[in-house]
C-alpha cells in the first residue's frame, strides 16, 4: 500500500543501540508533524477517556471506552489495561473518535482473578511483551484478513503468559502478566536506560542477537517518546529470559522494513476513525492504522524466538 511505503522508505536508520541481547535502530523522520491526537493515558489523566467494563457481568473479550474531550484519541495494540474485573491488553491500534462511546476487542492477562465489582481501569507502564505481542497480532491478523472479529486465541495467550512466568521463575497468584514487569523492574530500567530516544525519532527496528525481529512506528516524535519505554521493556522482557555469552555479534540477517514494503495489504474500516491494514506473508505479520491517508502507527513481527 502506497501510504505505508511512502511512511516506511522515507525514515532514516540511526545508529544502532545494543544492551545485552537486545538491539534497537532508531528509525528517523525529521520532517515528522505534531502528533494531533491524545495518548490513552494522556487522555485519562485529563480525565478526558475512561475505560470501564461493558456491563456490570462483564464481558472477557470486550472493553467500553468512552471520549468526552475534544480530541481524538489514540490506543496502542497491545497496551495494558490494569484493573476492573481483571487485567486486560488491546488487541488491536485504535483511534477513537471525539466525543465518541466505542467497545474494544480485548484479551485477558490475569487468568486466575475475576472481580465481582465493576470498578474502571487505570493505565499501564507496560505493553505486552514482544513474543506474546507478536503471536496474539498473528491470530487477530488471521481473522481479520477472513473477515472476522479482531479476537485472539484467548487459551493460546494464557498459556504462552504460563510458559514465560515459569521460565523466568515469577510467581503470581492470579496469573498476571504485570507480575513478570514488576519483579524485573530493575534490569528492564537499564534497557530503557541505554535507548532512550534521540533528536526526530519516531520509531524503530528491534533485533535480538542479531536478528531483526520487530518494528514499530509513529508519525509523531511525540508519541514514540510516550510509548518508547513501553515498548522497550516489552523487548527487553524477552532479552533477558535467557543470558547469552559476552561479546556476541549483533548483526543483521534480514531487512524487515524491505519485507513489508513489498508485501500486500489488505485495508478495511478501524473500529474507530480510519482503517486498519493488514500483512501477514512471508514469515511476517503486521498490523497498521491509517487515519486521513497518514499512517499513524505501524507494528510488525518477523521471527521473534528467543
Amino acid at each position: 500500500m502506497q501510504t505505508i511505503n511512502t511512511a516506511l522508505r522515507q525514515v532514516q536508520r540511526g545508529e544502532t543501540v545494543i544492551e545485552g541481547r537486545l538491539g534497537m535502530i532508531p528509525l528517523l523522520d525529521p520532517t515528522a508533524g505534531e502528533a494531533r491526537y491524545l495518548t490513552l493515558k494522556e487522555a485519562m489523566d485529563r480525565g478526558e477517556c475512561s475505560v470501564t467494563e461493558v456491563s456490570d457481568s462483564g464481558s472477557v473479550p470486550n472493553l467500553n471506552v468512552v471520549n468526552t474531550g475534544k480530541t481524538p484519541v489514540l490506543i496502542l495494540d497491545g497496551e495494558q489495561l490494569l484493573g476492573a474485573k481483571q487485567n486486560r491488553i488491546v488487541n488491536l491500534s485504535i483511534m477513537l473518535a471525539p466525543k465518541s462511546e466505542t467497545t474494544i476487542p480485548v484479551t485477558c492477562v490475569e487468568q486466575g482473578r475475576w472481580d465481582p465489582k465493576p470498578r474502571g481501569f487505570k493505565p499501564s507502564e507496560h505493553v505486552m511483551y514482544s513474543k506474546a505481542r507478536a503471536d496474539k497480532m498473528r491470530h487477530v491478523s488471521a481473522q481479520l484478513l477472513r473477515d472476522e472479529a479482531p479476537v485472539a486465541d484467548q487459551g493460546a495467550v494464557w498459556g504462552e503468559l504460563s510458559v514465560k512466568a515459569r521460565r523466568m521463575n515469577v510467581h503470581s497468584n492470579t496469573g498476571a502478566m504485570d507480575s513478570i514487569f514488576a519483579q524485573e523492574k530493575t534490569r528492564l530500567d537499564v534497557f530503557v536506560k541505554r535507548c532512550t530516544p534521540v533528536e526526530h525519532q519516531v520509531g524503530a527496528v528491534f533485533g535480538l542477537d542479531g536478528r531483526e525481529c520487530g518494528v514499530e512506528l509513529f508519525d509523531a516524535v511525540s508519541t514514540w517518546g510516550t510509548f518508547s519505554p513501553r515498548l522497550v521493556r516489552s523487548w527487553a522482557v524477552d532479552a533477558i529470559e535467557k543470558r547469552e555469552p559476552a561479546g556476541r555479534a549483533h548483526r543483521t540477517t534480514v531487512d524487515l522494513v524491505e519485507r513489508l514494503c513489498a508485501g500486500s495489504w489488505k485495508v478495511s474500516p478501524s473500529l474507530g476513525v480510519g482503517w486498519d491494514a493488514r500483512l501477514a506473508a512471508n514469515d511476517v505479520t503486521c498490523g497498521a492504522l491509517l487515519v486521513e491517508d497518514n499512517l499513524v502507527h505501524l507494528a510488525a513481527f518477523g521471527d521473534t524466538r528467543s
